[in-house]
C-alpha cells in the first residue's frame, strides 16, 4: 500500500529468466518535479538510491496491493537487458 499523498509512479524490474521480479515505487511526493526515487538502506552496503524517468504503470489505488503481472516483469526484461 502507498502513502496518502505520495507519488504514484512505479518502475518493473526482472532477471532475464523472469524467475526474480519486483515493482520500484516513487517515495516522493505527488506532483514532484524531476526524477522517480525509492531508497532503501541495505545493512551490508548502505543505502541504496534508485532513480528512473519514466512511469511505466498506471497510478495505483491508495490500497492496491497488487503484484507484478507477467507481461508487465516481461516488458521490463526486454527494455532493461545486462550488459554482457
Amino acid at each position: 500500500m502507498r502513502r496518502s499523498g505520495s507519488c504514484p509512479a512505479r518502475l518493473y524490474i526482472a532477471d532475464d529468466s523472469l524467475e526474480r521480479e519486483a515493482i520500484i515505487r516513487c517515495q516522493r511526493e505527488t506532483g514532484h518535479e524531476g526524477r522517480h526515487r525509492e531508497e532503501f538502506d541495505r545493512e551490508s552496503s548502505g543505502v541504496v538510491t534508485i532513480e528512473w524517468h519514466h512511469d511505466e504503470g498506471e497510478p495505483l489505488d491508495d490500497d492496491d496491493a497488487e503484484e507484478p503481472r507477467q507481461e508487465d516483469a516481461a516488458a521490463a526484461a526486454g527494455r532493461f537487458r545486462p550488459k554482457r
